[in-house]
């Protein structure tokens, strides 16, 4: 797992080169605020989402294409 730090700026790097992806996994249990804004933020875009199960990966990246 990278550090926060890191993993945002992979992130924005994929955004840079307009790299459609998802994150997987249980975000429930984060609490700052921050990153909620920034998991909230990413959802309503249309390179990146943060999901909780593989079907909704799925769907997220259908639509996006």
């Amino acid at each position: 797992m990278l550090p926060f730090f890191q993993s945002t700026i992979l992130i924005y790097l994929l955004i840079t080169y307009h790299v459609t992806f998802v994150i997987l996994g249980d975000f429930s249990s984060y609490t700052s605020k921050p990153l909620r804004d920034f998991i909230y933020e990413c959802n309503n875009g249309k390179q990146v989402f943060f999901v909780s199960t593989e079907q909704e990966a799925i769907d997220k990246l259908s639509h996006a294409i």
